[in-house]
């Protein structure tokens, strides 16, 4: 799933007009941004990152969701470290471990 949040905030100036404080990213670029992203954790073959929730706003990206070990968490956040316009990354994946299921005999 892939989530974009603008959170652009104006300030007015001495001539009284507003101005993007946020500026010069553009909500079209933070979803360039998760798109880009989602394709390379589809591409990583981990079905689990597949599903997290990725938000971007001004280059500052963020994930969310559950995964079910550290390693992947990191696969994740290492996908995106260097990836042209991602400023900074808040990994706020949960690691869950998944569930066994028994077998009776």
């Amino acid at each position: 799933m892939i989530q974009v949040v603008a959170d652009y905030q104006t300030a007015e100036t001495d001539n009284s007009r507003s101005d993007d404080i946020f500026s010069p990213r553009t909500t079209k670029d933070d979803q360039e941004i998760c798109n880009r992203i989602s394709q390379t954790l589809q591409a990583s073959g981990y079905q689990s990152l597949a599903s997290i929730d990725i938000s971007s706003v001004a280059g500052h990206v963020r994930f969310q969701g559950r995964v079910p070990s550290y390693y992947l968490k990191q696969v994740a956040q290492q996908s995106v470290i260097g990836m042209e316009d991602v400023e900074s990354i808040d990994n706020d994946l949960t690691v869950v471990k998944p569930q066994l299921s028994c077998i009776e005999y």
